[in-house]
């Protein structure tokens, strides 16, 4: 498990909470900066990077127009989507085992589903912080 764990990283809940509530070209270059800074933690590497720079974006762009929390759920179910098309892609290139993409895939969902649940569990306390409604 401690090799699929970096794709738990929460980039994507950062991405949207910064998007909401400073702006999407910030979240966007808060997203770039975390993800790359992930290739310094002791077992990061490309592939938790390219992930979390590709969920973090997705992020940002699928809720662009989001003016109700169940587009948030629906930004999840997105970043799950892309989580496992992006983990698959790489699990194949680096020839990895059907069985470790498999795994990896389920963090990557679980991924999707953490974003959303942190996001929505923040985003009220920064709304009255930034003053956003």
């Amino acid at each position: 498990a401690s090799q699929a764990s970096g794709y738990l990283m929460p980039i994507a809940s950062a991405s949207m909470l910064i998007a909401i509530s400073i702006n999407p070209n910030i979240a966007i270059l808060f997203t770039v900066i975390l993800s790359l800074l992930i290739g310094f933690v002791p077992g990061g590497g490309l592939n938790y990077i390219l992930v979390s720079v590709i969920s973090g974006i997705v992020a940002i762009y699928s809720i662009r127009k989001a003016t109700q929390r169940s587009s948030l759920t629906r930004a999840g179910l997105i970043i799950a989507g892309v989580n496992i098309i992006t983990i698959s892609a790489l699990g194949l290139i680096n020839n990895e085992g059907y069985y470790l993409i498999l795994q990896n895939n389920l963090w990557g969902v679980l991924n999707g589903f953490l974003a959303v649940i942190l996001t929505i569990g923040i985003l009220p306390f920064l709304e009255s912080y930034f003053d956003i409604t």
